[in-house]
């Protein structure tokens, strides 16, 4: 194997680590941002827990709603945590596989450094896969926050008396009058 051979097929385990490196970067602001963002509802059920109210049901609904949500949270960031494990090992067999290549001049060289690469590569896309679980979970408790909010403003309005058109959310509320805005355009033609 030549100097020039062991030059382009280093190449590629640099342009994998580099990509690596973006991505675990990324991933480390996002568990920064889920780290912060537990922080916060933490300090928030504190204060709830210290709150005195007439009616308990709502109070009692809040801090249930902030122990869904810290627990997704704490969920959101098991999965960062370990995409990040899983990168840094896909990192570390690149690595390895491209010292092999750089090191042994064997006839099982390129299959030693093809073993490591499978192995970098599977690490990556187990990462992906954490990611990707992560996603789901940040979307699932803002989900749930919004039912929860929507309920208690429901009864609230309720309780005062007022329209159930506010009951609906801003969105829902935004494309039922988009659609009869088209309508009445329309029946004005």
């Amino acid at each position: 194997m030549t100097t020039k051979d062991t030059i382009e097929n280093s190449m590629l385990p640099i342009s994998l680590i580099s990509g690596a490196g973006l991505f675990g970067l990324a991933l480390y602001n996002r568990l920064t941002i889920v780290i912060e963002r537990l922080r916060r509802f933490d300090r928030e059920l504190l204060q709830e827990y210290d709150r005195q109210e007439h009616n308990e049901i709502p109070r009692q609904n809040r801090i249930a709603l902030y122990q869904k949500q810290i627990q997704s949270l704490n969920r959101a960031a098991m999965a960062i945590k370990f995409s990040i494990l899983c990168i840094l090992a896909s990192s570390i067999t690149t690595l390895v596989s491209s010292l092999v290549i750089s090191i042994e001049n064997s006839s099982y060289t390129y299959e030693i450094s093809n073993v490591f690469h499978i192995i970098s590569l599977c690490f990556l896309i187990t990462s992906l896969l954490f990611a990707g679980m992560e996603m789901s979970f940040a979307t699932v408790h803002v989900i749930q926050e919004e039912k929860t909010i929507m309920k208690e403003i429901s009864q609230v309005n309720l309780n005062l008396g007022l329209n159930p058109w506010l009951n609906k959310s801003f969105a829902h509320r935004c494309f039922t009058l988009g659609i009869m805005f088209t309508w009445l355009m329309l029946l004005r033609k």
